[in-house]
């Protein structure tokens, strides 16, 4: 394990940053400095000459040996100057029309004369290729063709389709017809888009039923394609939809595992370098979103404190995942998964320790914890939900609590399946429990008044989200808890 090098009476820095409020006020600033650029559309070069400003101030403060206020004053115009500058440097570009080699990484999908599918082209700029409907592409074919790049027009409507190309990373859009092809070559092992479809014919090829086998390839391996918009619905009315998200919840299956082997481990680095290797190998598999990158981030500060024997703090290292990945990708802060993903940690630490505690009955007890993690997990989480869905599920307790007791014995049944000999055996056991999973979420999602509607705009769920916050803040202070 790499250790810290530089020590100050023997304590290593960077754990005295990371046990400080250093990253949380590094996030707050650095999204707002994306926000500023990207939402309020302040000019770059504005943003370039405020981190000029923040340069020079912080030298003057050095030199004169001026209080800490003003060096504060100074990192915060900075990390504003950083955000928005970088969030321009990694925006998306759109690359040259002519002869490119593209890759492409996502089944079609679409209805009538047109297909849509995601693509990679030489210089790694991620595009929407659309196709006729006649012209058939497999995930994992590599295709040399003639294609003229381009970025779609905002045409009007709730739903800014360029924007939302743009936030998600896209290089713009292209049209690709027979007539451009100029060469085919399949490449079917050479890419996890195509590992993870073949996972999938291995579940049609052990048993897996049609109706479920979307359900078990986005649990275990984050592949939504087979997914139909039916069972979509009935879990996002049932409040569940989070579970065909690979997320926390599954990560954290990997990490209970490893956890095992950590106790009875004799040589412990050796456990947690394997366990964090395993960790990024399977968020890197699933397909590196928001939501995993965040999880793993988070288990891996744990295995290291674990090993370190420093104390875990669950808020700091939330804080830290998400700097992390504003760092590698400052865009990423308009995600819908990244937005949800956070907010619903950040809820459950922030309201679960609010709740008072059962000891009567073991099962009593783990009932009771889920539905109050479930319950924390949606107080901040709701209004977010409302204002990008216009719905709010109202069964999510029941909801959650029956897929809390399914899904591990999906995820790991998935898992297993994908093996050689015990998945040929486990395949119609898997797809019994799949079916049971299917039938209770759209009994649920069928039950009256399921889903309300509701429609909240930007500033009415900022509104909320404060008031919630305050209250979360109000429910942990001293004085409350010693009632």
């Amino acid at each position: 394990m790499l250790k810290i090098l530089v020590r100050k009476r023997n304590k290593h820095y960077l754990v005295e940053i990371y046990k400080g409020t250093t990253f949380l006020r590094l996030f707050l600033f650095l999204s707002i400095g994306v926000l500023m650029v990207n939402s309020i559309g302040i000019p770059p070069i504005f943003m370039l000459l405020l981190g000029c400003v923040a340069l020079l101030l912080l030298m003057f403060c050095l030199f004169m040996r001026i209080n800490d206020v003003w060096m504060s004053v100074g990192f915060i115009l900075l990390a504003l100057s950083f955000g928005g500058i970088w969030s321009v440097e990694k925006a998306p570009y759109i690359p040259v029309n002519g002869l490119q080699k593209i890759e492409i990484i996502s089944v079609q999908k679409g209805s009538g004369h047109h297909l849509a599918c995601d693509a990679l082209l030489l210089e790694d700029c991620l595009i929407r290729l659309n196709t006729d409907s006649s012209l058939q592409l497999n995930v994992g074919e590599t295709i040399d063709a003639d294609i003229s790049p381009y970025w779609p027009k905002y045409l009007g409507g709730n739903f800014n389709y360029p924007l939302y190309l743009y936030r998600k990373g896209y290089s713009g859009a292209a049209w690709l017809d027979s007539a451009k092809i100029v060469a085919r070559r399949q490449n079917i092992r050479a890419s996890i888009p195509a590992w993870r479809q073949m996972c999938v014919e291995r579940f049609k090829r052990v048993g897996i039923s049609r109706e479920n086998l979307g359900i078990v390839s986005a649990i275990t391996i984050g592949e939504k394609s087979s997914l139909n918009e039916d069972v979509q619905a009935n879990f996002r009315n049932a409040g569940v939809a989070h579970v065909l998200v690979v997320s926390g919840m599954h990560v954290g299956f990997i990490f209970l595992l490893i956890n095992l082997l950590l106790k009875r481990a004799k040589r412990k680095s050796v456990v947690v370098l394997s366990g964090i290797a395993v960790i990024w190998a399977y968020a890197l598999f699933v397909g590196m979103t928001p939501s995993v990158c965040r999880a793993s981030l988070m288990f891996s500060v744990m295995l290291l404190c674990r090993l370190y024997g420093e104390e875990y703090n669950s808020m700091n290292a939330l804080v830290l995942s998400a700097v992390v990945l504003l760092a590698a990708n400052p865009l990423v802060l308009y995600d819908i998964g990244f937005q949800l993903s956070f907010l619903a940690v950040f809820s459950i630490i922030l309201f679960y320790p609010s709740f008072p505690s059962v000891t009567k009955g073991w099962l009593v007890q783990k009932l009771y914890n889920i539905i109050r993690l479930s319950f924390s997990a949606q107080i901040l989480v709701f209004p977010v939900i409302v204002f990008y869905f216009g719905q709010l599920p109202l069964y999510f307790i029941l909801s959650n609590v029956a897929i809390a007791l399914l899904t591990p014995m999906i995820f790991v049944g998935g898992l297993l399946t994908l093996l050689p000999l015990i998945g040929d055996a486990s395949g119609m056991l898997l797809d019994w429990l799949l079916t049971l999973f299917r039938l209770v979420v759209q009994y649920v999602a069928q039950l009256p008044y399921s889903t309300i509607e509701l429609t909240f705009d930007s500033m009415t769920t900022i509104a909320l989200l404060a008031m919630i916050l305050m209250i979360g803040n109000i429910l942990r202070s001293p004085a409350l808890q010693r009632l």
